[in-house]
């Protein structure tokens, strides 16, 4: 299955700071501080960049990613522009309250039919629906990077879960 992006422009990389592989990304938006990655675009490619750390220091918005972690490797990104997936973020704004969700079938795209949402717990990163699978309570992050659509009509979420954390539960 072939995810569609809804990119939206949030600036671009100035500069570096620092020789350790820290970027000053120039911004005027706030809605990115909690992403898991960024879409660098690169060759007219956007190109997807694990995000190790986001902040502000100085007043500029600091950006280190995943396995960026010197001079040489950080040049790569400079006055490149910098985008989000707003789209994703859209599936879960539309739902007034996450607690709606109560009820729906989680359906991932590797293992399937995971059961129905038995409670929503919420904790201060994200909200986890805990569903039954297999006879055991499995917890599924409801984080909008991993949900792919939700379909109010069949009360289903398809989600596209990280490799391994549904294995967990198999053991």
């Amino acid at each position: 299955m072939k995810k569609e992006l809804s990119l939206i422009k949030i600036g671009f990389i100035s500069k570096l700071n620092g020789f350790k592989g820290e970027l000053v990304l120039a911004t005027n938006e706030d809605n990115f501080f909690e992403e898991d990655f960024l879409f660098i675009m690169m060759d007219g490619i956007a190109v997807p960049f694990f995000v190790e750390n986001i902040f502000e220091k100085g007043g500029n918005v600091i950006v280190r990613f995943e396995d960026v972690d010197d001079e040489q490797k950080a040049l790569q990104f400079v006055k490149h522009e910098v985008f989000i997936d707003q789209k994703k973020k859209e599936v879960i704004a539309s739902h007034i309250s996450i607690q709606d969700l109560n009820g729906y079938r989680i359906i991932d795209t590797a293992f399937g039919d995971l059961g129905p949402i038995i409670r929503i717990e919420e904790y201060p990163q994200q909200e986890i629906a805990v569903c039954i699978f297999n006879e055991k309570e499995v917890m599924v992050p409801l984080n909008p990077d991993f949900i792919e659509s939700i379909d109010d009509i069949q009360k289903s979420i398809l989600v596209s879960l990280p490799d391994g954390l549904i294995d967990v539960y198999l053991q």
